[in-house]
């Protein structure tokens, strides 16, 4: 048992490392590429936004709609025709 507490603790530690030895971003710069991002992309993006969520891959694309309600729009669009 104290062993496996033990190999736990390590693999925090490791985990803890490995966020503190990434870089950060100050934060005037992420407002200015947002900015930026978003006056690009102006005709089909409505929102840019800074999140911490994301820790793998650099950005998150989220539509206005889920899946299952654009499946549900396109049934009542064939009902009504």
């Amino acid at each position: 048992m104290a062993k496996d507490l033990e190999k736990e603790n390590k693999e925090e530690n490791k985990e803890e490392d490995k966020n503190e030895n990434k870089e950060s971003i100050p934060e005037d710069d992420l407002a200015a590429f947002s900015l930026w991002l978003k006056k690009e992309l102006e005709p089909v993006v409505n929102k840019v936004q800074v999140s911490n969520r994301l820790t793998d891959s650099p950005a998150l694309i989220q539509g206005q709609m889920s899946s299952g309600m654009r499946q549900i729009m396109k049934m009542l669009e064939k009902d009504n025709n």
